[in-house]
């Protein structure tokens, strides 16, 4: 995205296709690849939102979320849409895969770096996003998160502990 005024920037996975959407810092003015849109919101109650976009009219509701994205329903169709966060983005440009399962057998270092924090615990059940470590690297910190549903069975890191790319961090059960 070439304006500056757009704050908040991600990339949906449509199908194949990679789109860079953004919004400003009050969400009122949205961009999607190099076209910028200001919606009118005519209705927004949990879950569901109406919208006026250029004169077109959009009826949005949430069917669900995963780790991997949304599902969305838009007048009457079905569209799953994937979400990469910002850790994601950083790792496709490193040349790093993620793998998702039905439920977390592991979490691995996606990079070398220290690790700062340990949020999860032995025997906690976790959901999916749930924070588990917090890793700096290249001095970025970057929270590692659940990608699927699952019990914490092992901890093999500490803070202050040093990882390599690929060094198994925490087992699931």
């Amino acid at each position: 995205m070439h304006h500056d005024k757009f704050s908040n920037k991600a990339q949906i996975l449509w199908g194949d296709q990679t789109i860079h959407v953004a919004s400003d810092a009050m969400g009122q003015d949205f961009g999607v690849e190099n076209r910028t849109y200001t919606p009118d919101i005519l209705e927004n109650a949990a879950g569901r939102l109406h919208v006026l976009v250029n004169g077109r009219s959009l009826r949005l509701r949430c069917l669900g979320r995963d780790s991997e994205g949304v599902v969305l329903e838009c007048n009457g169709r079905r569209f799953k849409v994937g979400i990469k966060t910002k850790l994601q983005q950083m790792l496709d440009k490193m040349g790093v895969t993620t793998v998702h399962s039905r439920g977390p057998a592991k979490v691995q270092a996606p990079m070398p770096g220290l690790v700062l924090r340990v949020l999860a615990q032995a025997g906690a059940v976790v959901a999916p996003g749930d924070p588990l470590i917090v890793l700096e690297s290249m001095k970025m910190e970057n929270t590692l998160r659940a990608s699927g549903a699952g019990t914490v069975v092992e901890i093999l890191v500490q803070a202050g502990q040093a990882v390599e790319k690929g060094q198994l961090l925490i087992k699931f059960g």
